[in-house]
């Protein structure tokens, strides 16, 4: 069941995630009106080299799965002056120019954050604790923190598929005994784990560039 609610937590964690690298454009009337309204709970600004600006642009959340981007400042401020005027007002701030980052699960709006970081830091310690099937520990240590989706496929495949749970796992322990002879370790490995794991992220990466452009073809 611990199983089950944590892959539910991570799903929806990331699902916001991909949203919010994709945000809807909007002008700064309407963050202006979800600003004073309340709605707005966390901004997002654009990297940028400027000190001064009357265009500063981010990403602006009123929802976990509302987010849009577009100008947030009427006056000419500096970056510094429109982060503090925006937490005086009980918004949460932050700067980055990555699309989907690798902290993800530690990067999701105030209310849902500590759920999906807790989720994702019990799933990391079970699998440091545990001994995998699929691959070892240095393998699903680089799914999960460089194939950046890796915790979901740790939660649906370990210890046995989770459409499967009385299943047992084609990977056989080394110390397994079979007619008095120890087989070999068919587990994934290190090296070969970093290498799937990169390929995890590039594909992550190609899928939130798709779901952007089908967004934006849809919706347009």
């Amino acid at each position: 069941m611990a199983r089950v609610v944590a892959l539910l937590i991570l799903v929806t964690g990331f699902a916001a995630t991909v949203v919010a690298a994709q945000p809807r454009t909007a002008d700064y009337p309407e963050f202006a009106r979800a600003l004073d309204s309340g709605s707005v709970d966390s901004v997002v600004f654009d990297e940028s080299d400027g000190t001064v600006s009357d265009t500063w642009i981010g990403a602006w959340s009123t929802g976990l799965f509302q987010w849009r981007r577009g100008p947030i400042v009427a006056d000419p401020v500096s970056k510094s002056q429109a982060m503090q005027s925006l937490r005086n007002r009980g918004v949460e701030i932050s700067e980055n120019s990555d699309q989907v980052p690798n902290n993800w699960a530690f990067r999701s709006s105030a209310w849902f954050g500590m759920a999906l970081t807790l989720a994702w830091l019990g799933t990391f310690v079970a699998m440091l604790a545990s001994r995998p099937r699929w691959g070892n520990r240095w393998a699903w240590f680089w799914m999960f923190t460089v194939g950046q989706v890796g915790v979901l496929l740790y939660l649906l495949i370990e210890p046995a598929s989770l459409w499967k749970k009385s299943a047992v796992s084609p990977c056989v322990d080394a110390a397994t005994v079979s007619g008095g002879e120890s087989t070999p370790d068919t587990r994934v490995h290190g090296w070969r784990g970093l290498l799937y794991a990169v390929f995890l992220a590039l594909g992550t990466a190609f899928f939130v560039g798709a779901v952007g452009w089908l967004r934006t073809n849809l919706s347009g």
